[in-house]
């Protein structure tokens, strides 16, 4: 094969040139990221992390939802930091870096919703537990059972403790 006739192979397709990394704005990845589904990797065109971002950020609602512990609560915040540093960190790497607005404008409006749904869930949680100690203590069991038929999946503490007994 290190023959000159083969060196100039009229059929032989030329390589493709490799891609250039898409331009983007290092401030619409982070914000992209911030919403926790991975779209700022997905405004720099990688997939694998995307996924991995949508999978662990689901792992972490899961155990954060069934144990309800507030160690899995700061450990979803340190996985939503350290998402919006490696994002920041992957865009200000690229060559180009291209400010656009809708970029910018649609990462700020999914990360707004998140964060608006994810608080707004946090604050009902708390309502309902605010209502269910208060009837506790009370001794009221109706109350405590009808505020515990508001959670959507009930923590491990909450089923199976008795009511206290009213004095009469």
């Amino acid at each position: 094969m290190d023959s000159p006739t083969y060196e100039h192979d009229p059929y032989r397709q030329p390589p493709e040139p490799p891609r250039a990394p898409r331009p983007c704005d290092p401030v619409a990845v982070a914000l992209g990221n911030a919403s926790l589904l991975g779209i700022g990797y997905l405004l720099l065109g990688r997939w694998k992390p995307a996924a991995f971002a949508v999978v662990g950020t689901g792992w972490l609602l899961n155990l954060t939802a069934s144990t309800a512990e507030t160690w899995c609560e700061i450990l979803l915040l340190l996985w939503w930091a350290a998402g919006i540093a490696h994002g920041w960190f992957l865009a200000r790497r690229r060559a180009e870096q291209v400010v656009r607005r809708g970029q910018c404008a649609g990462a700020l409006a999914v990360t707004v919703a998140v964060l608006l749904t994810a608080v707004l869930l946090r604050v009902d949680a708390y309502g309902i537990e605010d209502r269910v100690n208060e009837a506790r203590e009370g001794g009221d069991c109706e109350t405590a059972v009808v505020a515990q038929g508001e959670v959507w999946r009930s923590r491990p503490g909450w089923v199976g403790r008795p009511c206290p007994r009213r004095r009469r």
